[in-house]
């Protein structure tokens, strides 16, 4: 398939949220915590990720993970997230607080989780996936329909 269209449909798959607008403080705060996931902590929000996503009701079937490993990966997530804002990020999520007050703790769990997020749908495999359903597309339709250039 053309590589405008697959693009196109590949910007739409991963932006699977928006930001909301805050303070200087709490962008502050929120570029600390995109920037600060340790290595080692990636792993588990993926799983965090992935296992929150495998509860929607249309996938539920399809996923194998037991309440008891959702709950230890929800666990791990959570540590690293307090750690995160109470620790890493500290000073400036304080700030955050200060400026914006308790509203700042949700946008830092929102840009934790786009992190999280971003860990999985940035693997390669991940977007090779999702760029597998291009192979289906109706390209002429599109390109007749949508005015796209073949």
């Amino acid at each position: 398939m053309n590589t405008p269209i697959k693009t196109i449909f590949l910007a739409a798959s991963i932006a699977f949220s928006t930001s909301a607008s805050a303070g200087i403080h709490s962008d502050e705060m929120s570029q600390c915590l995109a920037t600060s996931v340790k290595p080692e902590d990636k792993t588990p929000l993926v799983q965090w990720i992935f296992t929150s996503i495998a509860l929607q009701p249309d996938v539920v079937a399809m996923s194998s993970i037991t309440d008891e490993q959702r709950e230890a990966i929800s666990k791990k997530a959570a540590e690293i997230f307090v750690t995160m804002v109470t620790v890493t990020c500290l000073n400036q999520t304080r700030k955050a607080i200060e400026q914006d007050g308790e509203v700042a703790i949700q946008q830092a769990f929102q840009v934790f989780s786009q992190v999280a997020g971003r860990g999985l749908f940035n693997d390669s495999k991940v977007i090779s996936g999702l760029a597998s359903v291009d192979k289906y597309f109706d390209e002429q339709k599109m390109v007749e329909r949508l005015g796209l250039q073949p």
